[in-house]
């Protein structure tokens, strides 16, 4: 496969590489569809974090579709699209057990200060990373998300966001105003589809922006005290900025249009 590669301070390449394979029973082989380059990536390029060894792939943050499994992987199947998060966790230890997973003792063997990371040097574990065309992803079963296979300008969230590109340039306010206005028929769009197909709504629950009892995971570990109440006031706004954003992205393009009358 052709991956990045790391050559030294400010040196990286395009070479052929071995592809991945499974190497324990929880691994997963992704085919590489999209991998973020991160501002955290000038430190290994620059020369600045330790341990990044010459031939290390980068690329801490990826999309892509599920080639292999190992034998214990049973919440992903081969032709599935996954979001990969930069951490690799085992979902068992005593950090995994209390949410903190970028923590997990039983991923990096070089560093106990830090669990593994994908493409950010051997002082994280080692681990190759997104920018290449597969990817190991090791403890498949708790780190990567089955993501639709969805088409970004395709329905009613697609017409806005198609006029959005032809009438604006992306460095425009009203550009990204009507996108946002298309994200949020998109989120609409699915809530009603969940519902009528008899499905709870699972947009707050699985991104744990709530919990099963409907309260806030971190206001529920403060408990009711005078910070707690600020946050509770402020709630409602921060939840709908993006019918806010929505309504403005209307009434630019509407006083545009008057303007021009």
């Amino acid at each position: 496969m052709r991956a990045m590669t790391y050559r030294g301070p400010y040196r990286v390449r395009v070479e052929e590489k071995p592809d991945p394979r499974i190497e324990h029973p929880s691994d997963a082989i992704v085919r590489v569809e999209r991998a973020a380059i991160c501002g955290s990536d000038l430190h290994l390029y620059h020369g600045m974090m330790p341990d990044t060894r010459v031939g290390h792939t980068f690329g801490h943050e990826f999309i892509g579709v599920v080639e292999q499994v190992g034998p214990s992987v049973r919440s992903l199947d081969v032709g599935d699209r996954v979001m990969v998060p930069f951490h690799i966790s085992c979902g068992s230890c005593w950090f995994c057990a209390r949410g903190l997973f970028t923590n997990c003792h039983n991923v990096n063997p070089n560093a106990t200060a830090v669990g593994g990371i994908f493409g950010y040097s051997h002082t994280t574990g080692g681990d190759d990373g997104g920018q290449a065309e597969r990817v190991r992803v090791p403890f498949a079963e708790v780190g990567p998300q089955a993501q639709p296979l969805a088409q970004p300008l395709a329905g009613p969230a697609g017409v806005v966001k198609r006029y959005a590109y032809r009438r604006f340039s992306e460095g425009r306010l009203a550009h990204w105003m009507l996108f946002v206005v298309g994200d949020r028929i998109d989120v609409a769009t699915h809530r009603v589809t969940d519902a009528l197909r008899g499905r709870p709504d699972r947009l707050l629950h699985e991104t744990g922006a709530r919990s099963e009892r409907g309260t806030h995971p971190v206001r529920a570990r403060l408990g009711s005290s005078r910070r707690d109440r600020r946050h509770q006031l402020l709630d409602p706004v921060v939840a709908n900025w993006g019918w806010l954003a929505a309504i403005g992205g209307v009434v630019v393009v509407v006083v545009r249009r008057l303007r021009r009358r």
